[in-house]
């Protein structure tokens, strides 16, 4: 079969899903159409904005339908209509039915942000750096009805920087994305693939993080506090308590020197332009950037400049 008439129907949302759409269609395969997520309101400005995914479309030229829910008889109407051959699903935002994966002739296919079957769920990326792993990847895999658990068509793994956060390695898996999509596409008209099932045994989950994930816990290891706000940046973003008064993390860094003991979890122990050394559950780490709440974000030495920051203050895990 031609690439050119292969008839792809392109599910996706987020800005995750850019590259590969926009690889798909430089690669000059032939996209019939794209389901994103209807416009929402978002902000403090509370304006209604279109996804990344149908800014792109509307850059390409590609007809974009945005159904509240994928599932219901009028989409169902129009995927039979469009008669697609592949269905593309990449940081979509809905489950599909049983009925929407059947309109695939060929298949429908996902490449989902973990090296499968570790991490199935909505949060992957997060997930990897808050649990401190040190490789991640993407997993093509065919759709099925149970979600993420189909069989895997191929994987490609990388390894976690250090300095890796929740947005820059969404970045990098969204690239690797873009690249592992066009080897699958490829290997369809020939049918050069397999499908691997997943082992069922080997299965971990990655729930969608909520707002009171990103409460830091002083009282932990200096490592996995760090691991959790590079993991949270973004959503729900890291967030403690100082004075009654909320404020972002936004970067850590470990402190090797030893503080002895004496002082609580959470208790400011440095203040200066290079930071604020705070006591962690085995050692200390250091702040090098935040946010109070509807500010903008700071370097540690900035914020102190204009706020009052003590020795002996103490972060806490709620207002008062």
């Amino acid at each position: 079969m031609d690439k050119r008439k292969m008839n792809i129907v392109f599910l996706g949302s987020s800005e995750f899903a850019v590259k590969p759409l926009k690889a798909i269609f430089d690669n000059g395969y032939n996209v019939a159409c794209v389901f994103t997520q209807p416009d929402r309101a978002k902000g403090r400005g509370r304006q209604i904005c279109a996804t990344p995914v149908k800014k792109l479309c509307q850059d390409l030229g590609i007809k974009t339908y945005q159904p509240q829910d994928i599932n219901d008889s009028v989409s169902l109407v129009t995927l039979k209509k469009i008669d697609p051959d592949l269905l593309v699903v990449i940081a979509y935002g809905q489950i599909l039915s049983s009925a929407v994966i059947k309109t695939a002739k060929i298949m429908a296919f996902n490449m989902h942000a973990s090296l499968l079957p570790k991490y199935r769920g909505a949060a992957p990326v997060n997930w990897a750096l808050i649990n401190g792993e040190k490789y991640t990847g993407v997993s093509a895999i065919k759709i099925n009805t149970k979600m993420d658990a189909g069989p895997v068509i191929c994987q490609k793994s990388i390894q976690i920087n250090e300095s890796d956060t929740a947005v820059t390695l969404a970045e990098k898996l969204s690239e690797l994305s873009a690249e592992l999509v066009i080897k699958v596409l490829s290997s369809i008209p020939s049918g050069k693939y397999t499908l691997i099932p997943q082992e069922e045994s080997k299965v971990t989950y990655a729930r969608k993080l909520k707002k009171e994930d990103g409460l830091i816990e002083w009282s932990k290891h200096s490592r996995a506090i760090i691991n959790h706000v590079r993991g949270c940046l973004g959503w729900p973003g890291s967030y403690s308590y100082l004075n009654g008064k909320l404020l972002r993390i936004l970067e850590l860094e470990l402190v090797n020197d030893s503080f002895g003991s004496g002082y609580k979890p959470g208790q400011i122990l440095e203040v200066s332009k290079a930071g604020i050394v705070v006591k962690t559950g085995d050692g200390a780490v250091t702040i090098k950037e935040l946010q109070a709440e509807n500010k903008k974000a700071m370097k540690a030495g900035d914020f102190i400049a204009g706020h009052k920051v003590i020795l002996g203050d103490v972060f806490k895990n709620c207002l008062h």
